[in-house]
């Protein structure tokens, strides 16, 4: 955040919008990836099958477009920042 102790106001706030995408997908990841690849982990380790495999596949999927789409918008936002 070199740009805002530099006041150049307007690559701080297009800066700070690169930032809210990737602050976004974490948010994601943690709350519905990493708990879904946890127990599916699990049971890979235990060598059990889980009945719920293909809830637990789809709560996953369900969210991908979502990340993928928010990994996208964080660079498009830096190479404004840098046209800026």
């Amino acid at each position: 955040m070199l740009a805002t102790v530099a006041a150049h106001w307007v690559q701080a706030i297009a800066a700070g919008a690169a930032l809210v995408p990737l602050l976004v997908w974490i948010v994601l990841y943690a709350q519905v990836s990493v708990p879904t690849d946890r127990q599916l982990a699990a049971a890979v380790d235990a060598g059990n099958m889980l009945p719920n495999v293909q809830v637990l596949q789809a709560k996953w999927g369900s969210v991908t477009g979502a990340r993928a789409l928010l990994r996208g918008l964080a660079p498009a936002a830096l190479c404004v920042v840098l046209m800026i």
